[in-house]
């Protein structure tokens, strides 16, 4: 179980949803009167708790850098939430077509801290599979954060297909991903 600060889901103050999808929705709010983006998972079965302990645990990894690191996390039945500090310019995608402050020198550095937190990732034994511009959130400081951790894999244990009763997660490159390995 993760060693996550423990929330109670009346601390957080809920205000809108900023994204929904299959495997659940992320909501901003407020913790201790400061921003905070929640992490909503949809439970279906234990195949979706075990999947929202898993996310909770990866992000614990210390060796991770650049990636958003969680509050908190609220794990009381029904309600399975990674509380994760707000990121108000957005993803990366978002900063690159809206914010008019990117130069090609600061371009490149929001492109080494990703580059940065894939590798401490994979040097984790992990493998992220779904990374693109909406999973690199941008600070106020212009710094990029790897978030979105629910398909990474961990490659002692191989790469499982997943699936749940909604059939796989993911397009196609996700459900058809396999690793060789060389060594």
């Amino acid at each position: 179980m993760p060693s996550l600060p423990i929330l109670n889901p009346t601390e957080i103050e809920l205000e809108g949803v900023l994204y929904s999808g299959m495997e659940g929705t992320v909501v901003k709010g407020r913790f201790n009167q400061a921003p905070v983006a929640v992490k909503r998972f949809a439970i279906r079965n234990s195949h979706s708790v075990a999947r929202f302990d898993k996310e909770a645990q990866v992000l614990e990894l210390e060796t991770l850098r650049n990636v958003v690191r969680p509050v908190g996390i609220v794990r009381t039945a029904p309600h399975y939430w990674l509380v994760l500090p707000y990121f108000a310019r957005g993803d990366l995608g978002r900063v690159s077509r809206e914010d008019s402050n990117i130069s090609l020198p600061l371009a490149l550095c929001l492109c080494l801290d990703a580059a940065v937190a894939l590798a401490s990732v994979h040097e984790s034994g992990l493998v992220f599979r779904d990374f693109k511009s909406a999973n690199v959130l941008v600070d106020d400081s212009y710094h990029a954060y790897l978030t979105d951790f629910g398909s990474v894999q961990n490659l002692a244990k191989g790469i499982e297909k997943e699936e749940n009763d909604m059939g796989p997660t993911g397009g196609f490159h996700k459900r058809r991903f396999e690793c060789r390995s060389s060594h």
